[in-house]
């Protein structure tokens, strides 16, 4: 019987908190916006758009495992680098397999040809010494044909975000803070780059790409990549084509699980816990409990 390729997706994040007076990163507030900035890459096939880091669980791998090693292929992140935080979804490409009974999606016997695991990435602040750029490979550089832009408005030489095709209009960085995507195109001709970092965004992008990005990876020469800042640009970017409906899903799920995170106080310097580790550890502290109240009942019997 057919059943879906298994791809792994890296959803791969930092939060630009501003520094404390100790030299360490802070929350935001309440009032401030969670706004994260994401790693994407270009797509393979369509340079002038982008895509989550992704590919096929080989054999003996967990789909974290998965999607860690296509985010190193394709972006070149540092295997043992970020931290993996939670599994967000599993969702279905909405084109069938060749073996698929029913090409309609919503018939019972449709099977889909891929089965998309998210995967749901953080890194932590670089050390303070972090401040030099990655400087670029030939074989990257050599796509970019758009001219040199300072840091402060994008990564520039630190990152090929722009491909031969892309347009010279981008869209404003205010953009890059809308909370919700509106009227995505699902025309490829109608996409325009990543839009500018904030200010804040573009000075610390350069140490996280020191500290996290290979400058050679083994996919440079086919992909470019940048990083995406806040919830609406990071769905502009990734939702379109045959996929858009599953990123837009999965943009949504992964949006509310990092703002419960961040609400319930996640330490953004330091030791970071997914909701895997911070289950186990309810799970022990509830056996611990257990195994207390038993001797203290125990000792009740004894006396």
């Amino acid at each position: 019987m057919a059943s879906p390729r298994r791809v792994a997706v890296a959803v791969v994040c930092f939060l630009p908190a501003p520094a404390s007076t100790a030299g360490q990163p802070r929350a935001p507030s309440q009032s401030e916006p969670v706004q994260p900035t994401f790693l994407v890459v270009s797509s393979r096939k369509k340079r002038h758009l982008h895509v989550f880091p992704k590919g096929g669980v080989e054999h003996g791998e967990s789909p974290a495992e998965a999607a860690e090693r296509e985010a190193w292929e394709e972006s070149g992140l540092r295997i043992g680098t970020a931290t993996h935080l939670a599994h967000l979804l599993t969702l279905k490409d909405p084109s069938p397999h060749i073996l698929s009974p029913s090409t309609d999606p919503t018939s019972p016997s449709f099977v889909a040809s891929c089965e998309y695991s998210f995967e749901l990435f953080f890194l932590p602040p670089p050390p303070p010494s972090s401040t030099s750029p990655a400087s670029p490979p030939p074989s990257a550089e050599a796509h970019t044909t758009a001219p040199p832009v300072p840091p402060v408005a994008s990564l520039g030489a630190a990152l090929d975000s722009l491909a031969p095709s892309a347009p010279s209009t981008s869209a404003t960085a205010s953009s890059a803070q809308s909370s919700t995507s509106t009227s995505l195109a699902p025309s490829p001709a109608s996409h325009s780059p990543p839009a500018p970092l904030s200010p804040l965004a573009a000075a610390l992008s350069p140490a996280y790409t020191a500290t996290y990005l290979d400058p050679a990876w083994p996919e440079a020469g086919e992909r470019s990549r940048a990083w995406v800042e806040g919830w609406g640009e990071l769905e502009r970017a990734v939702a379109w084509g045959r996929r858009e409906g599953v990123m837009h899903e999965a943009v949504g799920t992964a949006r509310e699980w990092v703002e419960r995170w961040v609400a319930r106080g996640a330490p953004l310097g330091g030791d970071v816990a997914g909701d895997d580790e911070e289950d186990a550890e309810e799970e022990a502290d509830g056996e611990r409990s257990e195994v207390k109240a038993g001797d203290a009942e125990g000792a009740k019997g004894r006396i």
